[in-house]
């Protein structure tokens, strides 16, 4: 429980970080992911893979982005080009993602 000046008593409850976005949020990699994502309309895989190598390895990108798409927070289009290639996209519920992390961000300021 937590008290607050005036009188006020606010429960704060652990959120459910075992599943769900607060969970993948925590992911490495996943905010970056979310990052790129929001700077272009439309990322190739490889694309994302070359832009986040310093940071998670060929596999973790591939699972963040598996995690994002379950969320619905990113979209995946696989094309018909040979050899197939997959982009990815910020959906309505990524771009509103995206915006409470920015100003999450900002809080420092």
């Amino acid at each position: 429980m937590f008290h607050a000046s005036g009188g006020s008593t606010f429960v704060i409850m652990p959120a459910p970080a075992e599943d769900g976005i607060l969970r993948v949020l925590q992911g490495k990699g996943a905010i970056l992911v979310l990052h790129l994502l929001a700077e272009e309309p439309e990322v190739g895989f490889n694309q994302l893979e070359e832009s986040c190598r310093s940071e998670i390895s060929h596999s973790t990108l591939s699972n963040r982005l598996n995690e994002l798409e379950e969320l619905n927070l990113i979209e995946r289009r696989s094309s018909d080009e040979r050899p197939p290639r997959t982009y990815y996209t910020l959906t309505e519920k990524g771009e509103r993602a995206v915006e409470l992390l920015n100003q999450i961000q900002n809080l420092d300021q």
